[in-house]
């Protein structure tokens, strides 16, 4: 784990980009956003919660049946108080 996770900040800078916010407190967590209205089952089931970046699901979603390829995006998660 340890080591995908140092692969990963290296590799991926969106990843990395996040990582940084995360532990920076400037984000709570991180969604994983399906980019069609009538999602895969596959990306159904990622869909509709905050991942800490190291439990975040890589892009594209492996098994999506999506029509031309998985278009899922990642957005982050800010607690807005009032």
């Amino acid at each position: 784990m340890a080591d995908d996770l140092a692969r990963r900040l290296r590799d991926d800078p969106e990843f990395a980009r996040f990582q940084t916010m995360y532990l920076d407190g400037g984000i709570d967590g991180i969604a994983l956003v399906a980019a069609d209205s009538d999602p895969c089952p596959t990306c159904l089931g990622l869909t509709d919660r905050s991942y800490i970046p190291s439990g975040l699901p890589r892009l594209p979603i492996a098994g999506c049946s999506a029509p031309g390829g998985c278009r899922c995006r990642y957005e982050p998660n800010v607690t807005v108080y009032e």
